[in-house]
Protein backbone atom coordinates (compact mmCIF):
# COMPACT_ATOMS: atom_id res chain seq x y z
CA UNK A 1 0.00 0.00 0.00
CA UNK A 2 1.27 3.39 -1.21
CA UNK A 3 1.47 5.97 1.80
CA UNK A 4 1.24 9.85 0.62
CA UNK A 5 3.69 11.77 2.32
CA UNK A 6 3.94 15.58 2.52
CA UNK A 7 6.35 16.77 -0.17
CA UNK A 8 10.10 17.32 0.92
CA UNK A 9 12.77 19.63 -0.70
CA UNK A 10 15.84 18.08 0.54
CA UNK A 11 18.38 20.85 1.80
CA UNK A 12 20.70 20.76 -1.38
CA UNK A 13 24.38 20.79 1.05
CA UNK A 14 23.28 18.08 2.76
CA UNK A 15 22.79 15.75 -0.24
CA UNK A 16 25.63 13.14 -0.45
CA UNK A 17 27.77 12.16 -3.49
CA UNK A 18 28.75 8.74 -4.09
CA UNK A 19 32.57 9.83 -5.18
CA UNK A 20 32.65 10.87 -1.50
CA UNK A 21 34.89 14.46 -2.17
CA UNK A 22 37.01 12.74 -4.77
CA UNK A 23 36.59 12.11 -8.15
CA UNK A 24 37.36 8.64 -9.97
CA UNK A 25 40.66 8.80 -11.76
CA UNK A 26 39.44 6.56 -14.43
CA UNK A 27 36.88 8.98 -15.43
CA UNK A 28 36.98 9.79 -19.53
CA UNK A 29 37.50 13.43 -18.57
CA UNK A 30 40.72 13.03 -16.56
CA UNK A 31 41.89 10.50 -18.62
CA UNK A 32 41.69 13.02 -21.62
CA UNK A 33 42.98 15.48 -19.30
CA UNK A 34 46.38 13.56 -18.33
CA UNK A 35 47.21 13.30 -22.30
CA UNK A 36 46.83 16.77 -23.91
CA UNK A 37 49.94 18.58 -23.89
CA UNK A 38 48.66 21.86 -21.84
CA UNK A 39 51.93 23.47 -22.31
CA UNK A 40 51.73 23.38 -26.46
CA UNK A 41 48.40 24.33 -25.88
CA UNK A 42 49.77 27.59 -24.29
CA UNK A 43 52.02 28.24 -26.26
CA UNK A 44 49.48 28.20 -29.70
CA UNK A 45 47.21 29.86 -27.23
CA UNK A 46 49.38 32.58 -26.64
CA UNK A 47 50.94 33.31 -29.61
CA UNK A 48 48.38 36.17 -31.17
CA UNK A 49 48.63 37.96 -27.65
CA UNK A 50 50.59 41.11 -26.41
CA UNK A 51 51.77 40.35 -23.02
CA UNK A 52 52.34 44.36 -22.47
CA UNK A 53 48.34 45.52 -23.92
CA UNK A 54 44.63 44.31 -23.18
CA UNK A 55 42.83 43.01 -20.42
CA UNK A 56 43.48 40.00 -18.67
CA UNK A 57 42.22 37.23 -20.56
CA UNK A 58 40.96 32.92 -19.69
CA UNK A 59 43.25 30.59 -19.01
CA UNK A 60 44.49 28.74 -22.23
CA UNK A 61 44.01 25.66 -20.39
CA UNK A 62 39.96 26.60 -20.09
CA UNK A 63 39.43 27.98 -23.38
CA UNK A 64 40.95 24.70 -25.71
CA UNK A 65 39.71 22.34 -23.18
CA UNK A 66 35.98 24.54 -23.61
CA UNK A 67 36.20 23.56 -27.47
CA UNK A 68 36.87 20.05 -26.73
CA UNK A 69 34.04 19.66 -24.54
CA UNK A 70 32.07 21.42 -27.04
CA UNK A 71 33.25 19.53 -29.79
CA UNK A 72 32.79 16.04 -27.54
CA UNK A 73 29.50 15.87 -26.70
CA UNK A 74 28.46 18.22 -29.43
CA UNK A 75 26.74 20.63 -27.92
CA UNK A 76 25.92 24.80 -28.08
CA UNK A 77 27.93 27.23 -26.81
CA UNK A 78 25.64 28.25 -23.94
CA UNK A 79 25.36 24.46 -23.50
CA UNK A 80 28.49 24.08 -23.18
CA UNK A 81 28.92 26.78 -19.94
CA UNK A 82 26.21 25.26 -18.26
CA UNK A 83 27.60 21.94 -18.54
CA UNK A 84 31.15 23.14 -17.02
CA UNK A 85 29.31 24.85 -14.10
CA UNK A 86 27.37 21.50 -13.25
CA UNK A 87 29.82 18.53 -13.77
CA UNK A 88 32.85 18.44 -11.23
CA UNK A 89 34.86 16.12 -13.84
CA UNK A 90 34.57 18.89 -16.74
CA UNK A 91 35.87 21.86 -14.08
CA UNK A 92 38.91 19.48 -13.07
CA UNK A 93 39.28 18.84 -17.35
CA UNK A 94 39.64 22.15 -17.35
CA UNK A 95 42.01 22.74 -14.22
CA UNK A 96 40.32 24.00 -11.91
CA UNK A 97 41.07 23.29 -8.35
CA UNK A 98 37.26 23.25 -6.58
CA UNK A 99 34.05 23.32 -7.31
CA UNK A 100 32.52 26.36 -9.46
CA UNK A 101 28.88 27.35 -8.52
CA UNK A 102 29.16 30.15 -11.55
CA UNK A 103 29.41 29.67 -15.01
CA UNK A 104 33.73 30.13 -15.67
CA UNK A 105 33.33 32.25 -18.60
CA UNK A 106 30.04 33.99 -20.91
CA UNK A 107 29.21 31.70 -23.16
CA UNK A 108 30.10 34.32 -26.00
CA UNK A 109 33.78 33.64 -25.44
CA UNK A 110 34.03 30.70 -27.26
CA UNK A 111 33.90 32.57 -30.30
CA UNK A 112 36.97 33.77 -29.33
CA UNK A 113 37.88 30.71 -28.01
CA UNK A 114 37.88 29.60 -31.44
CA UNK A 115 39.46 32.36 -32.91
CA UNK A 116 42.95 31.40 -30.57
CA UNK A 117 43.61 28.14 -31.99
CA UNK A 118 42.99 28.01 -36.20
CA UNK A 119 42.99 24.22 -37.31
CA UNK A 120 46.22 24.62 -37.92
CA UNK A 121 47.33 24.47 -33.81
CA UNK A 122 44.45 22.25 -33.58
CA UNK A 123 45.97 19.84 -35.82
CA UNK A 124 49.36 19.75 -34.13
CA UNK A 125 47.80 19.61 -30.75
CA UNK A 126 45.59 16.49 -31.84
CA UNK A 127 49.24 15.17 -33.30
CA UNK A 128 50.72 15.11 -30.32
CA UNK A 129 47.94 13.62 -28.43
CA UNK A 130 47.84 10.65 -30.89
CA UNK A 131 51.34 10.11 -30.45
CA UNK A 132 51.02 10.04 -26.56
CA UNK A 133 48.21 7.50 -27.17
CA UNK A 134 50.87 5.66 -29.10
CA UNK A 135 53.30 5.60 -25.83
CA UNK A 136 55.60 7.99 -27.92
CA UNK A 137 57.31 11.58 -26.35
CA UNK A 138 56.31 15.01 -27.34
CA UNK A 139 58.23 15.79 -30.16
CA UNK A 140 58.82 12.48 -31.68
CA UNK A 141 58.42 11.79 -35.21
CA UNK A 142 56.18 9.02 -36.60
CA UNK A 143 58.48 6.81 -36.36
CA UNK A 144 59.17 6.33 -40.22
CA UNK A 145 62.09 6.44 -41.66
CA UNK A 146 63.11 8.96 -44.73
CA UNK A 147 63.35 8.45 -48.55
CA UNK A 148 67.27 8.47 -47.69
CA UNK A 149 67.17 5.29 -45.32
CA UNK A 150 67.76 2.19 -47.15
CA UNK A 151 66.03 0.27 -43.97
CA UNK A 152 63.14 2.20 -43.72
CA UNK A 153 62.65 1.53 -47.87
CA UNK A 154 63.07 -2.49 -47.43
CA UNK A 155 60.86 -2.34 -44.09
CA UNK A 156 57.87 -0.89 -46.49
CA UNK A 157 58.55 -3.10 -49.45
CA UNK A 158 58.15 -5.96 -46.75
CA UNK A 159 54.25 -5.03 -46.33
CA UNK A 160 52.14 -5.81 -49.59
CA UNK A 161 49.30 -4.38 -50.41
CA UNK A 162 46.70 -6.41 -49.82
CA UNK A 163 44.12 -4.91 -51.82
CA UNK A 164 41.50 -2.29 -52.47
CA UNK A 165 40.05 -0.51 -49.37
CA UNK A 166 36.54 0.58 -50.28
CA UNK A 167 35.65 2.87 -47.12
CA UNK A 168 31.57 3.69 -48.31
CA UNK A 169 28.94 1.81 -49.37
CA UNK A 170 28.40 4.37 -51.94
CA UNK A 171 31.95 3.50 -53.84
CA UNK A 172 31.63 0.46 -55.80
CA UNK A 173 33.85 -0.81 -57.96
CA UNK A 174 30.92 -2.68 -59.91
CA UNK A 175 30.23 -1.52 -63.62
CA UNK A 176 27.07 0.45 -62.79
CA UNK A 177 25.20 3.09 -63.40
CA UNK A 178 23.22 5.50 -61.30
CA UNK A 179 19.54 4.95 -61.78
CA UNK A 180 17.79 6.95 -63.29
CA UNK A 181 14.09 7.71 -61.93
CA UNK A 182 11.54 10.42 -62.38
CA UNK A 183 11.72 12.45 -59.99
CA UNK A 184 8.35 12.02 -57.12
CA UNK A 185 5.68 15.50 -57.80
CA UNK A 186 5.00 16.97 -54.62
CA UNK A 187 1.77 19.22 -55.85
Amino acid sequence: MYRRREIQHPDLGLISLPFQGTLDPQNRWLILANEIPWTVVEDEYTKTMDARMGAGTINARIAFGALVIKEKLHITDEETAQQIKENPYLQCFLGYHGFLMKEPFNPSMMVYFRLRFPMEAVSRINNLIVERRLGKKDGEGSGSAGPSDPAGSEAAEEKPNAGQMISDATCCSLPRSFPQHSRPSFA
